[in-house]
């Protein structure tokens, strides 16, 4: 029996599958040694110390005006020392909030503690970085290696059908290889619903929540110290964002905020964000928004923007991924009832049911088959498909982009959109290949009449338009299929397995592949073609032409095959 070869969904899978290893392993070297870095912060020796001073970093310097900078001295085994460090690792606050926040923590003169390195005194921090962030990025990225590395391990054990006559009567109820396909497909497809979960929770979710519970915030006077449109360069083009600083009063301190709204990130449509700004000039008074229980949570606008649409944009990730691996799951658990079908195997020798009915017309002439989905068709379908994914993407892209570029560092942000742009490049790789594929010969198959019936011959021509030189290898394969659709629910979910296969040509002779003759054997043991109400079987000859070092040409060519009883 002849070897079988990876399918090409299995080398797809596979070979995705260990680009996702890699950079799992890659992320989860990154995460284990920050939680090294903070588990050797915790071996640290806990001492009293005194704040000598602290402020926040220069207004003028944009980098560090979110910056709280301390002075602070401890006696460690009869040494005086002075530190400087809040936390390991720290580089600043994310808003002006959070910098305030922490600046009260640690006022001048106060007595409070400080952690020690009892190896190098000289080392030391005021507060120890926490565990929640570095194990749970290490076990997201440790689970992200270890799916990318089971679904190379099963994408390249996913095998092509058998190319013998020993595949007919395999129903879909017997398909055991079918489910581990599915199976792949689901797990590929569920990755990318919980990757868009998990942006559509920051960005859409968390706002709209925060907004909601701003309602009971108390309205505190304030002033406007600055505000003007801020420009984020980008590859397609600048967004904006409104950046405004105003100061508050609030549990007895003088507070200044930076955050205009609960929607982080920039849009387009700079003349909307200049109309905010124009309105908030320096100098007015106005209100902002103060949570009772933490002076330093505030906003100036509680209410949701026209932005909050942009963080429905991860919805499409989920639902679309996320409902067809849903319809995958959900049909695989059929597939044993609709093998129970009455043209199942074990039937086929039974007479047409009267409500089945040959689905094309045929006669004794000569036809020329028409292919199922061309060549125009897959690349279309491949075009939309990249330029849908992508146009979503690179606005992520874009953000995450522009960070960098003004000195941040979203590594996490990075990390998580990086799968996201892997299948984009391998979508704009499948445009160009299928691209390519346009400028293939093109296969012209003829059948010596238009129908054959369950245990009839037909002979079978084929040639091609073009340039079949470039051929190097053809192969034609004989296919039986069987659909079913039934209804779940309020859904209709239609089931699809080949079961039968069998290889009619299969050569490397020139001469050959140009063009010729054959027979084509239709096993007597089998299902003609019918269209039934729920029921349908339909017979495609496959053409598989490899061309070196180009797209290979693949191509499937419906054609009917009649019950037996009426070819008497």
């Amino acid at each position: 029996m002849k070897a079988r070869s990876v399918s090409g969904l299995g080398c797809f899978l596979g070979t995705f599958a260990i680009l996702l290893t890699i950079f799992g392993l890659w992320a989860t070297v990154l995460s284990g040694r920050r939680l090294i870095t903070v588990a050797e912060s915790y071996t640290w020796e806990k001492w009293g110390c005194q704040i000598e001073s602290s402020s926040l970093g220069s207004g003028a310097d944009a980098d560090r005006s979110n910056e709280v900078v301390v002075k602070y001295r401890y006696r460690f085994r009869g040494h005086d020392l002075v530190g400087s460090t809040v936390e390991p690792g720290y580089h600043g606050s994310r808003s002006r909030l959070e910098a305030e926040r922490l600046l009260a923590r640690f006022p001048p003169g106060s007595d409070t503690s400080c952690y020690v390195d009892a190896s190098t005194p000289g080392r030391s921090a005021l507060i120890r970085p926490g565990y929640g962030k570095p194990v749970a990025a290490l076990a997201f990225f440790l689970l992200l290696s270890c799916l990318g590395g089971f679904g190379a391990w099963w994408g390249f054990r996913l095998k092509e059908t058998p190319q013998n006559s020993a595949a007919f009567g395999q129903a879909i109820s017997e398909s055991a290889r079918s489910s581990q396909s599915v199976g792949c497909i689901i797990a590929f497809l569920s990755i990318f619903a919980v990757m868009g979960l998990g942006l559509l929770i920051p960005f859409f979710l968390v706002p709209v929540v925060r907004s909601l519970s701003a309602r009971g915030w108390q309205a505190v006077p304030c002033e406007i110290l600055a505000s003007e449109v801020e420009a984020h360069p980008g590859n397609d083009g600048d967004t904006y964002s409104v950046k405004v600083r105003y100061r508050f009063t609030a549990g007895g301190r003088q507070i200044e905020g930076d955050r205009y709204s609960f929607i982080s990130g920039s849009s387009s449509g700079q003349a909307g964000k200049q109309e905010v700004v124009d309105q908030l000039p320096a100098g007015k008074e106005t209100t902002c928004y103060v949570n009772p229980d933490d002076p330093y949570d505030a906003v100036l606008e509680r209410g949701l923007t026209s932005d909050i649409w942009f963080g429905l944009v991860p919805l499409a990730f989920v639902v679309v991924p996320g409902g067809i691996a849903l319809l995958l799951w959900r049909t695989s658990r059929r597939q044993l009832q609709v093998g129970k079908a009455s043209w199942a195997p074990g039937a086929a020798g039974k007479a047409t049911p009267a409500a089945a009915q040959v689905p094309m017309p045929y006669g004794s002439e000569p036809i020329v088959l028409k292919p199922s989905l061309g060549p125009i068709g897959k690349f279309a379908g491949m075009l939309l498909f990249a330029l849908f994914w992508n146009g979503i993407t690179g606005v992520f892209v874009g953000f995450i982009a522009k960070a960098w570029q003004k000195g941040e560092s979203p590594g996490c942000q990075t990390a998580f959109i990086t799968p996201f742009v892997l299948v984009g490049l391998f979508a704009i790789w499948g445009v160009f290949y299928q691209l390519l594929a346009l400028f293939n010969p093109r296969p012209v198959l003829t059948l010596s009449r238009g129908g054959v019936a369950r245990g009839g011959r037909v002979e079978l021509g084929w040639k091609f338009r073009g340039l079949p030189g470039r051929i190097r290898h053809l192969k034609i394969r004989l296919v039986g299929r069987e659909e079913a659709t039934y209804r779940q629910g309020t859904r209709s979910v239609t089931d699809r397995q080949a079961f039968a296969y069998q290889e009619v040509l299969d050569t490397q002779n020139p001469a050959e592949i140009r063009e010729g003759w054959t027979t084509v054997e239709i096993p007597v043991d089998t299902m003609h073609s019918f269209e039934a109400g729920h029921n349908k079987v339909v017979w495609t000859l496959s053409l598989a032409g490899e061309i070196a070092r180009w797209p290979d040409i693949s191509e499937d060519f419906p054609f009917v095959v009649l019950p037996q009883e009426e070819s008497r």
